[in-house]
């Protein structure tokens, strides 16, 4: 997605210094930036999560059951 943003001189002269030292792109630099900045999306990180107990034998029922007894026998 193309996006126009007005930077102040300042800020633009400070990127083409880091551009010309990393040899790297404006957009490059700038999505690094959003990256570094932007907390993470909540979506990936579920997704960094999804499949983590696949192939246990317990489903979900018979661990919230396991588990409440051992809460059960702690009192």
């Amino acid at each position: 997605m193309e996006v126009t943003l007005d930077i102040q001189q300042d800020q633009l002269d400070r990127l083409d210094e880091l551009q010309q030292e990393r040899k790297a792109s404006r957009e490059q630099l700038v999505r690094e930036a959003l990256a570094a900045y932007l907390p993470p999306s909540k979506k990936k990180h579920l997704l960094e999560y999804f499949g983590v107990l696949k192939g246990r034998v317990e489903d979900g029922m018979a661990f919230q059951d396991r588990i409440r007894r051992e809460w059960d026998r702690a009192e």
